[in-house]
């Protein structure tokens, strides 16, 4: 829909959550966590917060347009 170079990933079961170590909010709750992933799989950013939802989207869209990586 909004023709991204890059591809997204939602993370409905939280496997890959538990792979990066992304942490719960009293044991319960999962975090939201945003992960910046260059094409190399090297981690670039890693944004993490419940209540600044718009940030997630903000810190990525700007990372995607001055990026090369």
């Amino acid at each position: 829909n909004h023709s991204l170079q890059y591809p997204i990933l939602s993370d409905s079961t939280g496997n890959v959550r538990k792979l990066y170590g992304a942490s719960s909010i009293n044991g319960i709750l999962p975090d939201r966590v945003t992960f910046l992933i260059a094409r190399k799989g090297i981690i670039r950013d890693v944004f993490s917060s419940q209540l600044q939802v718009l940030k997630h989207v903000d810190r990525a869209l700007k990372w995607a347009k001055t990026t090369n990586d």
